[in-house]
């Protein structure tokens, strides 16, 4: 595997970008099961390494589990194919809305790590749906995560993190109260025409940016 951090000096960043976001280069084989490559899971112990739970057990949100992560942590899993051993078997959007809803009611606190990896196109989200014999609901051909992120972005603690695994690096964003402090560029050895894989990491900087009804869906979700 090739990793390079990118020169700084070399490119220009507007005045919103946090000064302190680290680039990266990766160059290594990209599976369809991303969390078990050994560059994700570097990525992920060092961000675990950065939350201060005052030695509680660090809590971790996760909408699209699929295989079970163990990191010794206190994950809520989801995954909507009910062949995973998940504790939710729920449409993303629904179980991100329902973890709200407890944690308005004192049901459970928030979390300090999200991992968000979801489908990364329409492609992938339709054959997802008809794995377990469902159809793809049209209104998700329009938006499929924005309500997922406006659900979790408001459950994560002031100073926690969401670690997003997706073909563009767009994340959870500064609207819903996080900042992007490592974007790592994750190139296919095996296959130079299949997509880079992006993983931002983002910290939680603002507690309560903006009110749920007032975040509107956008294309990118």
């Amino acid at each position: 595997m090739t990793v390079w951090e990118v020169d700084r000096e070399n490119i220009t960043f507007s005045k919103n970008h946090n000064p302190n976001l680290k680039l990266f280069y990766h160059y290594t084989k990209v599976t369809s099961t991303p969390f078990s490559m050994p560059v994700v899971q570097k990525i992920i112990h060092r961000t675990l390494k950065k939350i201060d739970t005052k030695k509680e057990k660090i809590r971790i949100i996760d909408s699209f589990a699929r295989e079970y992560r163990q990191l010794g942590c206190i994950t809520i899993s989801n995954d909507l194919n009910p062949e995973f051993d998940t504790m939710y078997n729920l449409e993303a959007n629904d179980f991100a809305e329902l973890m709200l809803e407890k944690n308005l009611q004192g049901e459970i606190p928030k979390f300090d790590l999200c991992f968000h990896d979801p489908p990364y196109n329409l492609g992938m989200l339709k054959t997802k749906y008809e794995g377990i014999g469902q159809t793809l609901p049209q209104w998700q051909c329009r938006n499929m995560w924005g309500r997922n992120k406006n659900a979790i972005g408001q459950i994560i603690k002031p100073g926690g993190y969401v670690i997003s695994l997706q073909w563009h690096s767009h994340g959870y964003g500064k609207r819903r109260g996080f900042e992007k402090v490592e974007v790592h560029n994750i190139e296919h050895s095996g296959n130079e025409d299949k997509y880079n894989l992006q993983v931002v990491v983002e910290k939680k900087v603002q507690y309560n940016l903006i009110d749920l009804k007032d975040l509107a869906p956008t294309n990118e979700g």
